[in-house]
């Protein structure tokens, strides 16, 4: 173990203690949300944290792998356990999504948007993504959160992936301070669920419309064998895509958005 991985480790040790039951950080692992979710299957407490240093198979949305070299990003997964339905847990994502977006902007980076319903841009550039799991126990479901953010990327990191792609470094943050970060992210996320266990997404709506980068632009919506198009609205009080199409309203609870390669005479926002 690594004293990065110690000091990282005491640092949230000392901020979560009386929130989670284990908290670990370590060098490498093929994957924190794998590891996680083997403590949980395990019998484990359902409340952990995982940091890694590095992941040897990081996963993504949809499958994705998510390169996670040493030193270039922060690779993180914690597991909380709830009682709701995972149905009426749907918005959590966008619930993570904001609470990273906040920590994100308390490092000094300025115009860090939303893509729903899980990823974080500046410049229309994904700088951090989520991905949320279940575990189902005997005592309920537990979500797994995985986040990753982008620190450092090398190079040839970069050219291996086939999206727009940045980090902090080059969105013009100083070297992050990974403790503060992290624990920035994880006070947020506990204030901002216990809103939403209270009262649901509403209370987030607002905030998540002022920072989609799309959000009354063209877009293309993949969910499975579908797909739409239309003018982007925003979410609405359930965290569900409104999209204005030429059927008319539709509101989408899972999916993927994509910016259309064509402008229309609708969206003079759009990519040519």
């Amino acid at each position: 173990m690594s004293s990065q991985s110690t000091n990282l480790e005491g640092a949230l040790q000392l901020a979560f203690a009386d929130a989670f039951a284990h908290i670990c950080v370590l060098d490498v692992i093929d994957s924190t949300n794998a590891e996680a979710i083997r403590r949980i299957n395990a019998g484990q407490e359902a409340r952990q944290i995982v940091v890694a240093l590095s992941q040897s198979a990081g996963r993504g949305r949809r499958g994705r792998h998510w390169l996670s070299p040493a030193g270039a990003g922060i690779y993180l997964t914690f597991t909380w356990d709830f009682a709701e339905s995972v149905t009426a847990l749907q918005a959590l994502s966008l619930v993570t999504a904001i609470s990273v977006q906040q920590a994100i902007a308390g490092q000094g980076l300025s115009n860090v948007q939303l893509k729903w319903p899980n990823d974080i841009l500046v410049a229309e550039q994904k700088l951090a993504g989520i991905l949320l799991e279940t575990c189902n126990t005997e005592k309920g479901v537990v979500i797994v959160f995985g986040v990753g953010i982008n620190l450092d990327l090398p190079d040839e990191t970069i050219a291996q992936i086939d999206r727009p792609i940045t980090d902090m470094r080059r969105a013009g943050s100083q070297q992050a301070d990974l403790p503060v970060l992290l624990t920035e992210l994880l006070q947020r996320w506990q204030r901002n669920v216990t809103i939403f266990q209270a009262q649901g997404f509403a209370p987030f709506m607002d905030s998540w419309n002022e920072l989609d980068s799309y959000n009354g632009r063209e877009v293309t919506v993949s969910g499975g064998t579908r797909h739409w198009q239309g003018v982007s609205q925003g979410v609405d009080e359930t965290g569900a895509l409104v999209v204005l199409t030429d059927d008319g309203i539709q509101q989408i609870s899972g999916g993927e958005v994509l910016p259309t390669l064509r402008p229309t005479g609708r969206d003079s926002h759009a990519d040519a």
